[in-house]
């Protein structure tokens, strides 16, 4: 059995059973984290620049690079969840932060089950939820 279908059978298993909180996923030096709330999968984070959101939000056009690092050096200082802090600075509305998040999670999920060598290190059981979650299923 390849890793892609351990890893999809663990992320199946964590949706059905409705868990909140966090699969974390390693490859090698490469990380991904999927963040879920009750049976779906709320977003992703990753140490792959080209996933990160604030990657995707200058790709998309909702910030110059300029922008963006001022944006995050303020959101880490207030810690605020970057996202959040893009909408209160009206760079986007809340509905096209939740489809960039939603595109960052297919991103990310495309690219773990290509690669086939990430492996499942572990769930981390949490009580909180993301205030803009991406909303997707596994079905």
């Amino acid at each position: 059995m390849h890793n892609s279908h351990h890893v999809l059978d663990s992320i199946q298993q964590v949706l059905e059973e409705k868990r909140t909180g966090q699969l974390l996923l390693e490859r090698q030096r490469e990380s991904v984290k999927l963040f879920c709330d009750g049976g779906r999968i709320s977003a992703a984070s990753s140490n792959l620049a080209q996933y990160q959101l604030g990657r995707l939000l200058r790709k998309r056009g909702f910030a110059d690079m300029v922008v963006l690092e001022r944006l995050l050096r303020r959101s880490r200082i207030r810690r605020v969840m970057l996202g959040r802090a893009a909408v209160r600075k009206k760079l986007l509305n809340a509905v096209e932060l939740v489809e960039v998040l939603r595109a960052q999670v297919i991103e990310l999920m495309t690219y773990v089950l290509q690669c086939d060598d990430f492996e499942v290190c572990g769930f981390k059981d949490s009580s909180g939820h993301l205030p803009m979650p991406a909303g997707l299923d596994f079905d």
